[in-house]
């Protein structure tokens, strides 16, 4: 592909992540916790409900065969996309379906509907970062995306907090519901838009052939088999288990531990945002000059101390516990690099003739880890509700409740997970 082509279609992809913004912004963040809270969900089903979405991610297997298989990444983009954005709209309706609520079932059909989006998206996945590697050349992928990070956080962070907005103020005058079902209706439409951008959008063509189930059982077998990439994987995954052992509880501590309204919640986040935002520009930056590896050990080590800083967070009702929340968020400004550094690396030390397969095992693995991490967390909350501790640092004493040790716990496999990257090869440069 020429250059001209791949610049034009690294200008559409970064059009593109404006409404995919809007579709998954809206449907996997605070929000979508306060909606599975408004249906009746506990703790136990919050965990389950961002596990069944990673639980998906075994799709991503089937990527690569259904691409050899149709030849062509548009339309295969157009098949799977189609399905996540009209599974979106079921959302919107679910409250609307009386056979949900005659089962009194209601939150496990939220689950099950998750689960089909999280499928699609999880093939979306590996489209996209097979595509965009097709159009961006290594020596400015860390610029690239970390401007396509900005794109998606700068959106993001506007549909988190005016949709809080929104739905706040339905809330407020007694229709809720209502409020969540015209929000997620609204940005499951805009999500088709995506589908517009893409069908313009140059690449490389892809030669249809036949696979046998043997060929494709066997193919799955290759990734591991490179050690490099072995190695790689064992990081990501047991990051990413550590990661979600405490992810998805965050926005439950603010929503029913310190009793915020979502609109509070939605500032909160926006401040993350805002931090990842900031900071996307330099970890690119410094990724493309001193290599991804070394802006990754930097994220992991402040992102094993992000959950301890949460069991200080003890509320909004002096200006100092304010500010040591919003602090607290500012630290997702190493999100941005995170999620531009595993990207780099995963395209890095992945051949381009086998790297459909290569990031779709990744990926798999990275979903399984992630999706049973917050079903055990949630578990844990369960059986370890009412216990507390109590701890003393520097004269101040605190209180640890159940999700307080969730979250040392989650520190501890984050800070220990991290070691594997001394195994990781280098990218630098």
């Amino acid at each position: 592909m020429d250059k001209d082509k791949q610049a034009y279609g690294r200008k559409l992809f970064l059009l593109e992540s404006i409404p995919a913004s809007f579709a998954g912004r809206s449907f996997f963040g605070s929000i979508m916790t306060a909606f599975a809270l408004a249906l009746g969900a506990n703790e136990g089903q919050i965990g389950t409900l961002a596990s069944v979405r990673r639980l998906a991610g075994f799709a991503q297997l089937f990527t690569n065969h259904f691409l050899e298989q149709i030849g062509s990444k548009r339309r295969l983009y157009y098949r799977v996309s189609g399905t996540s954005r009209t599974a979106r709209l079921l959302v919107a309706l679910l409250p609307t379906i009386p056979m949900a609520f005659v089962s009194n079932n209601v939150v496990w059909w939220l689950l099950f509907i998750m689960f089909i989006i999280g499928s699609a998206d999880s093939m979306i996945v590996v489209l996209k970062k097979t595509w965009m590697s097709e159009l961006t050349p290594p020596d400015i992928r860390g610029r690239y995306f970390g401007l396509r990070n900005i794109i998606l956080g700068s959106f993001g962070m506007i549909v988190g907090y005016v949709g809080s907005l929104y739905v706040d103020h339905w809330k407020a005058a007694g229709r809720g519901m209502f409020g969540f079902q015209t929000f997620f209706a609204a940005s499951a439409f805009l999500g088709f838009l995506s589908l517009a951008v893409m069908a313009i959008t140059p690449e490389e063509p892809v030669e249809p052939k036949k696979q046998s189930l043997k060929t494709l059982l066997e193919s799955f077998q290759i990734p591991f088999r490179d050690r490099a990439f072995a190695i790689w994987i064992a990081f990501h995954g047991c990051y990413s288990f550590a990661t979600g052992f405490s992810g998805p509880f965050f926005s439950v501590y603010l929503l029913k531990q310190l009793q915020l309204p979502l609109a509070t919640v939605a500032i909160y986040t926006a401040v993350g945002q805002i931090a990842g935002i900031a900071l996307a520009g330099l970890w690119g930056a410094l990724a493309d000059r001193y290599g991804s590896k070394f802006v990754l050990v930097i994220v992991c080590v402040a992102k094993s101390i992000y959950p301890v800083m949460w069991i200080f967070a003890t509320g909004v009702d002096t200006l100092g516990a304010i500010l040591w929340l919003g602090f607290v968020h500012c630290i997702r400004g190493f999100n941005s690099g995170q999620h531009i550094t595993v990207l780099n690396m995963a395209l890095w030390l992945s051949p381009d003739d086998s790297r459909p397969i290569y990031l779709a095992c990744e990926s798999t693995v990275v979903s399984l880890m992630s999706a049973i991490s917050p079903f055990l967390g949630g578990l844990l909350i369960q059986l370890i509700a009412g216990r507390q501790a109590e701890i003393s640092i520097l004269g101040w004493q605190y209180t640890l409740c159940a999700i307080h040790m969730l979250f040392l716990i989650s520190a501890i496999l984050r800070a220990a997970s991290s070691l594997i990257l001394i195994w990781v090869r280098s990218d630098s440069r």
